[in-house]
């Protein structure tokens, strides 16, 4: 993904190639999302659609900054994000299973 978006960002894929695969990638995310809020995960009110952009922009940023700096690791990043983004019970989220 960080190759494609590098691509795409300096004007080395013209023809758009990346696009699609990122839109069916996010068009994915949507769909988890839209399950998470039938399930309950997500409240009621909450916007797959923004759901899925806001996802997307974390695990590009997450692609990124291992590909660049290699200093960073998905448990890290899981922890980081149950502390800034905690469950509405105020408990804390369990971690994701690897």
């Amino acid at each position: 993904m960080a190759v494609h978006g590098g691509s795409a960002l300096n004007g080395a894929d013209p023809a758009g190639t990346t696009s699609p695969t990122y839109r069916e990638f996010r068009d994915l995310l949507a769909s988890a999302a839209h399950a998470w809020r039938a399930d309950g995960t997500l409240p009621p009110g909450a916007d797959p659609g923004a759901v899925s952009h806001t996802l997307l922009s974390l695990l590009l940023g997450f692609i990124t900054q291992h590909a660049l700096l290699a200093d960073t690791t998905a448990e890290a990043h899981a922890r980081a994000c149950a502390a800034v983004f905690p469950s509405r019970s105020g408990h804390p989220r369990a971690l994701p299973r690897p």
